[in-house]
């Protein structure tokens, strides 16, 4: 964008705007709003919000600086749930994971030791400090790194990933609120998948309740109404004036035939309408039980078997056997071969991430790893780890540390030579057994 300031400064409108008011210093020119563009494009690229000020230069050392500050910045702590990994390509290996934001310290998990068919279960917590708002979207991206531990070379890096958070530390910080990423993008995504299929969400559950309360306030005063009415028209004859009354002596004169038939068939026709309004409620109160009617009473077989699956169900989530839940997503992870041009799919990892402010920090603790206080999720014990009843088992142990494929390769090896060391050792007396034998008569 250009701006020609002879134009502007000679410009009537503007020195209109910079006109001097009584009581009034260093009076600012309104925001502009520029838009961006290039010279070999007329697409806009972007947009810039300024303001442009001419001043003679003792105008400019009288007035006093603006101080143009940015906005408040407010501490708040990222909580990274490592939970486990699946698909990842090798048979064997000690694997951890690595994160960090921006140009914040790594950090990283345990390392799940001789983990087979990539396997692993970490649990385990990282809480990463960050000033909100950031200086750059760039420093919004969450790093993450699966690596493969080696004691005798380097560390080997199998796949990476990174996740884009800058959004939602921008809501975190405008709503002053806990947010939890991968439980709104599920959310979002349920609420998506039901609108498309005509399923109801929460929110038209809440908007039934809401109109439900409304339509039952409204049957109450329809019912009071009616009420009403009926007390109005037993006591009419007593409240009401009637034209033919006497005003002197206040008596009523006798009514003729005519008289008495209407009244009659009017007495009938309030009648009526009274039992056609009590009979239309009573179908509606009996269709409003049919809509609830709840039908034929469950199966206790079926409920038996619920109950057992939600018993399971519980019981591996306490041990870290359980599915993830809305709160954690899965992350695929990939590596870049440089020389040759592709890329690899090297497994998915199960992770969470909260974003809280840092006083919602204090009030809900939580340990690093699964150290105490292990709570706001609590983190159960690591699943298909090395147990101590392996090291008094030889097989066992040579399976964990070598595994099953080494293993066995190994113990054919071994029976292998035990067959051939048999052989030789029998070969020493073949020839006197084979003379016992002739001596038997057997050979």
């Amino acid at each position: 964008t250009k701006i020609d300031l002879e134009d502007r400064w000679f410009h009537p409108e503007w020195q209109k705007l910079d006109a001097t008011r009584q009581g009034e210093i260093n009076k600012l020119k309104p925001i502009e709003v520029r838009s961006l563009r290039k010279e070999t494009s007329s697409v806009t690229q972007g947009q810039l919000y300024m303001w442009l000020e001419i001043r003679p230069d003792w105008e400019a050392r009288r007035d006093p600086k603006v101080e143009l500050e940015g906005p408040e910045k407010k501490k708040f702590e990222v909580r990274v749930i490592c939970w486990k990994s699946i698909e990842v390509p090798r048979e064997m290996g000690d694997y951890y994971c690595q994160f960090w934001i921006g140009d914040s310290r790594k950090q990283k998990t345990d390392i799940h030791w001789r983990c087979r068919y990539g396997k692993a279960s970490w649990n385990w917590r990282i809480k990463i400090p960050v000033t909100l708002p950031l200086d750059s979207p760039e420093k919004g991206r969450l790093a993450i790194q699966l690596w493969d531990q080696d004691i005798l070379k380097w560390n080997d890096v199998i796949g990476e990933n990174e996740i884009d958070l800058y959004k939602f530390f921008l809501k975190a910080y405008h709503e002053k609120r806990t947010v939890n990423v991968f439980k709104l993008i599920n959310d979002a995504r349920e609420k998506k998948l039901a609108e498309e299929q005509g399923l109801i969400t929460e929110e038209d559950l809440e908007e039934e309740d809401d109109d439900s309360g409304s339509d039952d306030d409204d049957e109450d005063n329809d019912e009071n109404e009616d009420n009403d009415a009926d007390e109005d028209e037993d006591d009419g004859g007593d409240r009401k004036e009637d034209p033919n009354q006497d005003l002197e002596t206040g008596e009523e004169p006798l009514l003729g035939e005519e008289d008495t038939e209407a009244a009659d068939d009017g007495d009938e026709e309030n009648k009526d309408k009274t039992k056609k309004k009590k009979k239309k409620k009573k179908d509606t109160t009996n269709s409003d039980d049919d809509e609830f009617d709840e039908g034929p009473p469950p199966d206790p077989k079926e409920a038996e078997k619920q109950d057992a699956e939600y018993f399971v169900k519980q019981l591996k989530e306490l041990v870290g056997l359980g599915e993830i839940d809305s709160t954690a997503q899965w992350i695929k992870l990939t590596y870049h071969d440089r020389r040759r041009g592709k890329v690899y799919n090297r497994g998915r990892v199960a992770i969470s991430i909260e974003i809280l402010p840092e006083e919602e920090a204090e009030i809900r603790p939580a340990g690093h790893g699964r150290s105490e206080p292990n709570s706001n999720p609590y983190l159960p014990p690591t699943t298909g780890r090395m147990a101590l009843s392996s090291f008094y088992n030889p097989f066992a142990l040579c399976v964990a540390l070598l595994g099953d494929r080494m293993a066995y390769q190994i113990l054919c090896v071994c029976c292998c030579i035990i067959i051939l060391v048999a052989l030789g050792f029998l070969g020493m007396y073949w020839t006197s057994f084979y003379t016992l034998l002739l001596s038997l008569g057997i050979a």
